[in-house]
């Protein structure tokens, strides 16, 4: 409850006086005469008597009132940048923080440039927090490869100045440089508690310079951190100077890695299962992860997946709920193309086996194709974008007929399928132009 002293002050400055105003605003900010601290009626009540010219006014909010205090009112960066004129190192930082950040609501188009040139000159006069504010801009400015250096002087200033939480801000910028020393020297400096991600850094760093760094990559990945247990299980498939060989282990790591989509880790534990030699040799676990790395989009995966899948098909054995249930010789060229794309120079080769390419004997009759498409497309649309499509995939008059284009379509590959004899009848035509595409879409369409 207000106390005797402070309700005068209250009428008063409801009634408009400028000078009860920013009494009022100053206790609020602190607290006292039964008032209890709140900066956002604090900031009311000084925006009031700043409005009426009152200079003490908009120099507290300047020095004391956050962006945040204000819930979006438009005239604070009014009194900030009146403070800030009038020497406030405080109010320049809390200024440029409004030009920068969309959250605060303050839209102004070369905002960043201006934020850059307050914070220069609040840094320049010595104020610690402006170096580290200045300094985490330019990281995240387009141009931080030319301020990098900069950035890194201003920072390491804050640091000295007791702002102990930069030394994530350089380490993590010693990191993208591959500065290793400097970024673990930073790391370390780094108060605690440490999150999963600078534990596998810093663990990855030791590692790297010959020194001990098991314990934090196992604490990063017991958080789930996908590349701690990935680098945790490749170090125990293949042994390492802090870790005995264990293919058993090395899968206990990986599994959760892989289970979030790393398709590294599923295609180690695809080689994992697959050694024979070893304990954990499990045929079937093996395929399951070689064909998950492959949908993943692991290159080495793409290839074995799609060799695999031939050799079934020449076996006459197949894994339809391993390729999610697709033709095996569909899903075969699917991992094959993403393969080639990689650059296995095997792909093409494996993928030759299923591409059959249009022969040139049959686009050598182009005037009479035009002749053909302009008939059909007179008498139909629909038997015209048909006949369009087989003439840009090369189908003969069987395969036009029976086709159903919305079936046929994969992607970057068309199955043509016949069904009317004994044995089935496919093949796989490659998608690898434009024309081919567009043509496939409008066949579609018309349908």
């Amino acid at each position: 409850m207000a106390s005797k002293f402070v309700l005068p002050i209250i009428r008063r400055a409801q009634s408009g006086n400028a000078e009860c105003q920013y009494r009022l605003g100053c206790i609020y900010l602190d607290g006292g005469e039964g008032l209890a601290a709140n900066a956002r009626t604090a900031y009311m009540w000084l925006s009031r008597a700043a409005a009426q010219g009152m200079e003490q006014a908009w120099r507290t909010i300047g020095e004391r009132i956050s962006p945040t205090d204000s819930d979006g009112d438009g005239q604070l960066a009014r009194w900030y940048r009146m403070a800030a004129t009038s020497g406030s190192l405080r109010a320049k930082r809390m200024l440029a923080q409004l030009l920068v950040d969309p959250a605060l609501g303050l839209s102004d188009p070369s905002g960043r440039a201006c934020a850059k040139a307050l914070l220069e000159q609040a840094a320049v006069s010595g104020d610690a927090e402006a170096c580290r504010d200045l300094g985490r801009l330019m990281i995240e400015s387009p141009d931080n490869g030319v301020d990098d250096k900069h950035a890194l002087r201003l920072l390491t200033r804050a640091y000295d100045h007791g702002l102990h939480e930069v030394a994530r801000d350089l380490a993590d910028l010693y990191w993208s440089r591959r500065e290793l020393a400097l970024a673990r020297t930073w790391y370390e400096r780094c108060p605690q508690p440490w999150d999963a991600e600078m534990c596998y850094r810093l663990g990855t760093l030791k590692t790297w310079l010959g020194q001990t760094g098991n314990q934090l990559l196992e604490h990063a990945a017991r958080e789930g951190h996908t590349a701690a247990c990935e680098q945790l299980g490749l170090r125990l498939a293949t042994g390492s100077t802090e870790h005995r060989r264990d293919l058993k282990k090395a899968a206990r790591w990986l599994e959760p890695a892989a289970d979030q989509g790393s398709p590294r880790a599923a295609y180690l534990l695809a080689t994992i299962y697959r050694h024979r030699a070893s304990s954990a040799y499990d045929d079937r676990r093996a395929r399951r992860w070689l064909f998950r790395a492959a949908r993943f989009g692991h290159g080495e995966a793409c290839l074995r997946a799609g060799k695999e899948l031939l050799r079934s098909i020449d076996s006459g054995y197949t894994t339809p709920d391993e390729i999610d249930r697709a033709p095996p010789d569909a899903a075969a060229a699917e991992f094959l193309i993403a393969a080639a794309k990689y650059g296995l120079a095997a792909a093409p080769r494996e993928l030759a086996r299923l591409i059959r390419p249009i022969a040139p004997g049959f686009l050598a009759h182009g005037n009479a194709w035009s002749i053909l498409i302009g008939l059909a497309e007179r008498k139909d649309p629909a038997i015209g974008a048909r006949v369009k499509l087989g003439y840009a995939l090369g189908l003969s008059a069987r395969e036009l007929l029976a086709i159903e284009p919305e079936h046929c379509d994969l992607g970057e590959c068309f199955v043509v399928s016949i069904a009317g004899r004994r044995p089935l009848r496919r093949r796989i035509v490659l998608v690898d132009s434009e024309r081919q595409r567009r043509l496939i879409d409008e066949a579609k369409a018309s349908l």
